[in-house]
């Protein structure tokens, strides 16, 4: 194991979307893109975490960390014309955690 800030968050992000999908399959009964998409996220972290060499991932890392970020943007622009501020509080803790532990995994040095 080389990187366990990936790790971490890979499995977060996996063990944080199967609640989420399934509500969401719930309500809709449709399928729901960003659950495929927080899928391969998370299972790419993981994977990223057992690379020898941390230089080869690193630019994954952040494409990964802008994903996030972008996200946040296009949720908090659409929960300010909802008024929906409930939504934005609980997605703005779960991405500003997730961005800052993976800009942490960015930071281990490659020994």
């Amino acid at each position: 194991m080389k990187n366990y800030y990936y790790l971490v968050v890979g499995l977060l992000v996996i063990l944080l979307e199967i609640p989420r999908t399934l509500n969401g399959l719930e309500t809709t009964m449709t399928f729901h893109i960003i659950g495929i998409e927080n899928l391969v996220i998370g299972v790419t972290l993981i994977i990223m975490a057992f690379q020898k060499s941390m230089e080869k991932v690193e630019f994954a890392a952040w494409l990964i960390i802008a994903i996030l970020l972008a996200r946040w943007a296009v949720i908090s622009f659409f929960t300010v014309l909802n008024s929906d501020f409930t939504v934005l509080v609980i997605d703005t803790v779960a991405i500003a955690t997730l961005a800052t532990l993976l800009f942490l995994g960015t930071r281990v040095n490659n020994e």
